[in-house]
């Protein structure tokens, strides 16, 4: 019976020390969980996916000019119902998904491709983006993106 009970109190405080560790696994549910929403245009699902302390840095590069926003995570929902709802033909590739894991947080960086229709012409935005992800609230979590986009 003693060794019993020292056997659950080790495996209880062993899974309470892992609880916070990532697995690759689950980043790459929460990846493929954010892809099929942004694919679905469903601001709500992808808004899901990341905390409510979320960090949200977009750098955006045209005809020579950088500008950098930072907006929260409500503005960030505002954003992308505005885009989808107003311009047609939305697209979105992610290639060169590279996910590096140092037990309670991963990083998972990408090349992104995005592409709307606006007045018949296809504008195309390509960025590199840095996906920091975190357990929150005993869940995967997006806590920071930091984006480099080219237009």
């Amino acid at each position: 019976m003693r060794k019993l009970s020292l056997f659950i109190v080790v495996f209880f405080c062993s899974s309470l020390a892992f609880s916070d560790t990532l697995t690759e696994k689950q980043v790459h549910q929460l990846i493929d969980r954010m892809d099929s929403a942004i694919n679905a245009k469903d601001a709500k699902a992808v808004l899901e996916e990341m905390s409510d302390n979320i960090e949200i840095v977009i750098n955006i590069e045209a005809q020579g000019q950088t500008q950098t926003m930072r907006p929260s995570k409500a503005e960030y929902k505002d954003m992308l119902v505005a885009t989808w709802a107003h311009y047609s033909e939305y697209k979105y590739d992610r290639g060169n998904t590279k996910i590096s894991i140092n037990n309670d947080q991963a990083v998972i960086s990408a090349d992104i491709t995005e592409s709307i229709n606006i007045n018949g012409q296809e504008m195309t935005g390509q960025s590199k983006e840095k996906v920091t992800v975190q357990i929150v609230d005993d869940k995967p979590k997006i806590t920071k993106v930091v984006a480099f986009t080219s237009m």
